[in-house]
């Protein structure tokens, strides 16, 4: 039954695609089937939520089977195809020797972590203590507003500050689903998501480099030591990060080739960022930022409008509900800006500290800062579009994070304690964006040309 219900999130995911993003590549199509139809399943529990029905798995697949009619209904009106036909002609892929080699080691390593994901039990306190045990509770008893675990009651400190009470609602539901088909552990949605990822990270870059290129930077990536090593935790943070960079390679795509399949992947991966964690905003804020200055050149303003609505939309929908329902916390957001220096020392020195720490991020930070100052000459002169737009957001969303934490009052833990044991996950959404600077860099591309002519000749 568990596999049952994984193989409907992933067609449900790839039947929106296939009607309403039907330009994109079908590895493209593949890779993101499952973030998003999952995603939209989870959509489907909170909307049974809020009509005051219990979440049972006979109504989740009801509302499945309705988000489902909606791209085909709008494809026969369309006279759009629901299935890709078969080319009369296979063009296969310039597979040399050296991406057989990455492209093996990354299927060992990825179902390394797949059998490590799937075959140990959730064990790091904030999965036990919060999305792990709250998705077995909603299994059970079938809603989310009113758990046992969320009355004061039972619980005295659930409106305390950062309280389990009010994330955002993903990962939670999506191991509910799970509970609520069988399964013994929640874990396989990790374990599928990461996969997913891969599979889509690889397919985006194939858009802006070679395919040896390509499955060169999807294997330096994959194997950031932190990143791999939380993709099969059940916490919510490599589940964010998966959604946060996906969304904003495409709308760095959008900027690249203009293509408005490219923008509305964007916001639709930008709304699942925030359906996961509200730091996500930070993301949000900076490829907003980075749109619209690009929009602005192109005299095209307008179109940042529904790239927002799509964002945000999601976002007001549960936060209006957790109102609506009496789920709160104290709020540890300082509204006022002000000036403490030794607070900004600190967190001056344990973000250099975390970006140079290998251990934790391997050499992704070391790559990106090399092939940023490498290529800032071909940037200015060469007028290198894509670059300057993917350094600019990620600068950006560093700047907006390290704010955002500033203006956090910790009073539940030491601001150290915090940046050395949880704002650090955080980074894991720019893993993927500087793997994908590296990748699709001026002198990366001249060297996968002169790689390919090495290899295949002309």
């Amino acid at each position: 039954m568990v596999a049952i219900g994984l193989l409907i999130s992933f067609f449900l995911g790839y039947i929106w695609l296939q009607v309403f993003f039907n330009r994109i590549t079908m590895l493209e199509k593949i890779g993101g089937a499952f973030l998003l139809g999952i995603a939209l399943q989870t959509m489907v529990m909170v909307l049974i939520e809020i009509l005051g029905m219990p979440i049972t798995l006979d109504k989740i697949f009801i509302g499945t089977a309705i988000f489902g009619l909606i791209p085909i209904g709008f494809a026969i009106v369309k006279n759009r195809l629901l299935l890709n036909p078969i080319p009369k002609k296979f063009v296969f892929p310039k597979i040399s020797l050296i991406w057989i080699l990455f492209a093996v080691l990354i299927a060992y390593i990825a179902y390394m972590n797949f059998m490590k994901c799937v075959y140990f039990p959730a064990f790091d306190r904030d999965s036990v203590d919060g999305f792990e045990s709250i998705g077995y509770a909603i299994a059970i008893e079938h809603c989310i507003a009113n758990l046992t675990v969320f009355d004061p009651i039972y619980h005295p400190r659930v409106n305390s500050p950062a309280s389990v009470a009010v994330y955002m609602p993903f990962t939670q539901l999506s191991y509910a689903y799970t509970y609520l088909l069988g399964a013994e552990l929640s874990k396989i949605i990790n374990a599928v998501m990461y996969l997913s990822f891969i599979v889509l990270f690889y397919a985006v870059m194939r858009r802006v480099a070679t395919d040896t290129i390509a499955i060169i930077v999807t294997l330096f990536m994959m194997v950031t030591p932190e990143l791999i090593a939380w993709s099969s935790m059940s916490a919510t943070n490599v589940l964010q990060a998966i959604f946060a960079s996906i969304g904003v390679i495409y709308g760095l795509l959008w900027i690249k080739e203009q293509r408005s399949e490219d923008l509305y992947l964007s916001a639709v991966f930008m709304a699942l960022n925030l359906w996961s964690r509200n730091e996500g905003l930070v993301i949000v804020l900076a490829l907003g930022a980075v749109l619209f200055l690009r929009m602005l050149v192109l005299k095209k303003w307008l179109q940042i409008i529904p790239w927002g609505i799509i964002v945000f939309v999601p976002f007001i929908m549960w936060n209006v509900y957790m109102k609506v329902a009496g789920m709160w916390s104290e709020s540890v957001i300082l509204t006022k800006l002000f000036w403490d220096p030794e607070k900004f020392s600190v967190m001056w020195e344990r973000f250099v500290f975390l970006m140079r720490n290998r251990q934790y991020y391997g050499y992704s930070f070391d790559a990106f800062a090399i092939f940023a100052i490498a290529n800032a000459y071909f940037i200015w002169k060469k007028k290198h579009i894509l670059n300057a737009y993917t350094l600019l957001c990620i600068v950006m969303a560093f700047v907006l994070y390290f704010i955002v934490i500033y203006q956090v009052n910790y009073v539940w833990d030491s601001i150290e304690n915090v940046l050395n044991y949880s704002a650090k996950r955080f980074f894991f959404c720019f893993i993927p964006m500087m793997w994908f600077f590296v990748g699709s860099s001026y002198l990366t591309d001249k060297f996968g040309t002169w790689l390919d002519k090495f290899q295949f000749g002309k």
